[in-house]
């Protein structure tokens, strides 16, 4: 059985806790701040199979968006993840989304950077709705993606 990391932003009003809560593995919530999240990120210690990173970002609307890149400083960094698998599983469950491959810009961006840095497993950075951008119902779908 692989090992996954799930990681969302703390808050109980922040969409990425609340499907991070949701999903079936080990969890890290990170602090929304530049040093925080870099302390919260240092401190994994574990080994995993894969990391799955959540952000919300409050323009989609019943949609998600995956990350390939992250940029810091100039530095391009691509994801090692294979996401064919989650792409599948979006169009399964009827899940409109984009593929991004130019980096975010603020927390997201800098967190899914420092993660790849850091760790040796594929990560995948996923973008999701705010919570009042998003039904019970795509929420669930989301959960039966990601839980796979």
């Amino acid at each position: 059985m692989e090992k996954i990391l799930y990681t969302g932003f703390k808050g109980k009003y922040n969409s990425s806790n609340k499907l991070v809560e949701l999903l079936d593995g080990e969890s890290l919530y990170l602090t929304n701040s530049f040093k925080g999240l870099r302390n919260d990120i240092d401190t994994i210690e574990e080994v995993y199979d894969k990391i799955l990173m959540f952000g919300l970002d409050k323009t989609l609307r019943e949609e998600i968006r995956f990350e390939k890149v992250a940029m810091r400083e100039g530095i391009e960094i691509q994801t090692k993840m294979e996401i064919k698998h989650y792409l599948e599983l979006a169009q399964t469950n009827e899940i409109t989304y984009t593929i991004a491959d130019k980096p975010t810009h603020y927390l997201c961006n800098d967190a899914y950077y420092h993660m790849m840095c850091k760790m040796e497993c594929p990560v995948l950075f996923v973008h999701i709705p705010s919570l009042k951008n998003m039904s019970d119902i795509f929420l669930d779908k989301l959960i039966e993606v990601f839980n796979k």
